[in-house]
């Protein structure tokens, strides 16, 4: 009766272990640190005007306006912000005014005549709305679009009288300084996008020169999110030689700033699923940043220089913009170009890391697609999985006809080692001549695992960041993007936790029944290895998000069905 082959020598264990340490240290050093949520979403002001608004905006501006031979030049509006945008004074109530519509809610107030609260409504990509992303207490009132305050010219502190409210906009004027007059208008439209337009007066006999500073802010944390994993940072697409590119800005560990001049066509800062994007018409000719916050929960403020206007005497001049606040969701980043009209590379925002070509087919045509067949997230990652494991099947035949082929050489390998043990050069020239002779590759058992890597980080990128699967449940599990918890123990246990995963401990499960099922060959370094194995991915993956967990999980099961079919087919 033959022997059994053995299915792990040392060649495809040295192969596993390096690819669990190259998960180990992906997941450990290279993945995001995780970060503490903060409160929960703050209440609204009450006494709120709410108004559907299904606005199409005027985006272009008026023409160059002659100079006229002197010029008035403000105070520096531009300059830095100070470390905290102006609050109300003492003794001023602010008003407030909502425009809505089926996925979003701006609140604005009177005071500066500013967004005051940005709220995303529950939808098919919100699905644990209602979702504040950015409120102006919290967020010190550096908000999207508010002006940067500075001396003798400060429209932030200005109350503003509400002009008009509209079913698509709604308006409001003030006097910024004794030159100057300012009206601001806003309209949201059906989808995420705000429009916004200001619109400068000058009232004096003399040619103004403006140059200003606009907010965008920062962006609030994803509730619900374990720590660490939404880490928050800011996004510019910058033209350098022409070419449109992306610079991102991570949260530093100081609270320090950071200037970036030059061409900047957008700016956004985001969270682990959301994002808030300023779209200027004209370029920004400068964009600041600022690391700040607490050191488990660092995050971004960021705020940008327009191109200056110049106003001839008893003229106005035109600034427009506009503001997506949403999901990083593919379809709707990827239309942002053509509603916008300017901008290209806005699905760089969703950070799919450098195995972005896999990733993007992967959720796009992979988890998105079957999920208008199946309506059920977990289903298509199942399904992802099998179509994976069937694209990779010749990969792992040939790792074990390799390994197959290694095992029926190691007798006379084992016979060489004795012979030439004191003469390394021969034995290895030896070695060589023994496999040419048996036709095999010593690398063959590791190198189509190795091949994998790319494929399962892909993978990772793209469950790890899509908002589709935010809130998304599938049979007991309520978040595909969270950890399966059942239940939380009382105490904690060493790089676990203190709650019991059912999913990670059957995907050990399915490997312990995987390694049964592969013969011994007696090697008492081979069994240490082999029971190491299922530990070290056990606390690699146990707080891994459910959804990544369920396909290294089905992945187990396909890859103990396929060890056995191999094992009656392939005997040689």
């Amino acid at each position: 009766m033959a022997t059994a082959p053995s299915f792990l020598d040392r060649d495809k264990l040295t192969g596993i272990l390096i690819l669990a340490l190259m998960f180990a240290v992906y997941f450990l050093v290279i993945a995001p640190k995780e970060a503490k949520n903060r409160a929960a979403r703050p209440a609204l002001p009450t006494g709120v005007v709410t108004r559907a608004a299904t606005p199409q905006m005027r985006a272009s501006g008026t023409g160059d306006l002659a100079l006229a031979p002197e010029v008035e030049t403000p105070a520096e509006s531009g300059a830095a912000p100070a470390e905290t945008a102006a609050a109300p004074p003492a003794g001023i109530a602010p008003r407030f005014v909502c425009l809505s519509n089926a996925l979003a809610t701006y609140t604005f107030t009177d005071f500066g005549g500013d967004i005051y609260n940005i709220e995303l409504a529950r939808a098919p990509m919100v699905r644990k709305g209602p979702l504040t992303t950015a409120f102006a207490p919290s967020n010190a009132w550096e908000m999207p679009l508010r002006m940067c305050s500075t001396p003798g010219f400060d429209p932030a502190r200005t109350v503003f009288g509400l002009e008009h409210v509209q079913a698509q906009l709604v308006s409001f004027t003030g006097m910024v300084s004794d030159t100057l007059f300012l009206r601001k208008t806003y309209a949201l439209t059906n989808g995420y996008l705000l429009q916004a337009e200001l619109a400068f007066s000058n009232v004096t006999t003399r040619a103004m020169s403006l140059s200003n500073a606009f907010w965008l802010g920062r962006i609030a944390l994803v509730p619900g999110v374990s720590a660490g994993k939404d880490l928050r940072g800011c996004d510019l697409e910058v033209l350098q030689d022409g070419a449109p590119g992306i610079l991102r800005i991570s949260a530093d560990k100081k609270d320090v700033t950071t200037t970036h001049a030059g061409t900047t066509v957008w700016m956004a800062v985001h969270n682990k699923y959301f994002t808030q994007v300023l779209v200027p018409e004209t370029p920004f000719v400068e964009v600041a940043t600022r690391s700040l916050g607490a050191p488990a929960a660092r995050e971004v403020t960021a705020w940008a220089t327009a191109a200056p206007l110049v106003i001839a005497p008893r003229a106005e001049q035109h600034w427009h913009a506009t503001l997506y606040a949403g999901p990083k969701a593919y379809n709707l980043l990827q239309t942002l170009p053509a509603e916008i009209g300017r901008g290209t590379k806005y699905l760089d925002l969703l950070n799919l890391g450098k195995f972005a070509f896999l990733a993007k087919p992967i959720l796009l045509y992979g988890l998105k697609g079957l999920y208008h067949y199946t309506h059920s997230y977990g289903w298509a990652i199942i399904i992802v999985t099998l179509i994976i494991k069937l694209l990779t099947w010749p990969l792992q035949t040939k790792s074990y006809v390799s390994m197959q082929r290694m095992q029926k050489v190691q007798p006379e390998l084992k016979l060489l080692q004795e012979k030439y043990k004191g003469d390394p050069r021969q034995l290895q020239q030896e070695q060589m001549l023994l496999y040419r002779k048996h036709g095999v590759n010593p690398m063959g058992g590791c190198l189509p695992i190795a091949l994998q890597i790319p494929i399962f980080f892909a993978l990772y990128s793209a469950l790890d960041n899509a908002v589709e699967l935010w809130g998304a449940s599938f049979l007991y599990i309520k978040d595909l993007t969270m950890p399966d918890a059942v239940y939380t123990l009382s105490f904690s246990i060493p790089f676990l936790g203190n709650t019991v995963n059912p999913l990670p401990l059957l995907m050990t499960a399915a490997t312990i029944i995987q390694q049964v099922l592969t013969p011994h060959t007696g090697d008492k370094s081979q069994k240490q290895m082999m029971l190491m194995m299922p530990v070290v991915f056990l606390a690699i993956f146990y707080n891994m998000p459910s959804g990544l967990v369920l396909y290294w999980f089905v992945n187990q099961l396909l890859s103990a069905v396929q060890t056995l079919m191999l094992h009656y087919t392939k005997k040689t």
